[in-house]
């Protein structure tokens, strides 16, 4: 299997993953809220660019417009367009709006799930009880392109341990107590 072939393959599997928990129909809703897309006739939908935004995403350092342009081109072939047009889309508040949306519906979704799998019991919730606050935290980080070293620069001095020149880390802390 290619490495082209691969990455796809993680991209579909994230995409499956996502329309587990917000299916195509209610990501389409989000993106008409959100101003995304403001025509029934619109060429590209709000599934559409997430799942590109994924695949891309999985592509790392490799990942270029014109490579997204492609790849939208396969994904669907009649929201093709150009990459200044493309540049246009990504670049909009409705595009941030978007991801912002979907963002918030993936993590109520997810922590009403998390919240049924470990509601502690009466003892559980008594063990918590001596705790003002009880936090929950989770991190990540990324690779970004060495284009945007200026506004995120990497971490660990380039000393090898692949956070590469340009980075960024996303720390969610979530305050279980306060449901």
């Amino acid at each position: 299997m290619s490495l082209q072939d691969s990455l796809a393959k993680v991209g579909n599997n994230l995409k499956h993953v996502i329309e587990r928990i917000i299916d195509p129909k209610q990501m389409r809703e989000l993106a008409n809220e959100s101003g995304f897309v403001q025509r029934c006739t619109s060429r590209l939908l709000g599934d559409e660019f997430v799942q590109l935004l994924i695949i891309e995403a999985a592509d790392g350092l490799r990942s270029t417009l014109r490579g997204a342009v492609d790849t939208l081109g396969q994904l669907s072939p009649k929201a093709s367009m150009s990459v200044q047009a493309f540049r246009k889309r990504i670049n909009s508040a409705s595009a941030a709006a978007l991801i912002e949306r979907v963002f918030q519906k993936t993590m109520h979704v997810l922590l009403n799930q998390v919240a049924l799998v470990i509601t502690p019991s009466r003892t559980g919730m008594e063990l918590l009880s001596s705790f003002p606050n009880v936090y929950l935290q989770d991190s990540t980080e990324t690779v970004l392109d060495v284009a945007v070293k200026d506004s995120f620069k990497g971490s660990g001095g380039g000393s090898g341990n692949g956070k590469g020149e340009a980075s960024v880390k996303i720390d969610v802390i979530y305050e279980y107590k306060t449901k």
